[in-house]
């Protein structure tokens, strides 16, 4: 566990070590119930990026017929 301050600003500092594993410069506070707080990372779009994928290999020739279909050369 870690404690840090809390500025006349009303800022506080994530540490450095949290910060490069969530590795995202936006943070979601959510207010609970008893009146402390979660803090969570917004995941950055990179993150995000091929989540939707299927990590099922594709077969050279498909990706032939595709890149043929398209007028490029494989």
């Amino acid at each position: 566990m870690v404690i840090t301050l809390i500025t006349s600003k009303g800022q506080t500092t994530i540490p450095n070590s949290i910060r490069n594993d969530w590795k995202t410069r936006e943070v979601y506070w959510e207010r609970q119930s008893d009146g402390s707080a979660v803090v969570r990372p917004v995941a950055g779009i990179m993150t995000l990026f091929g989540a939707a994928q299927n990590r099922v290999p594709r077969d050279a020739a498909e990706k032939t017929k595709a890149r043929e279909s398209m007028g490029k050369k494989s």
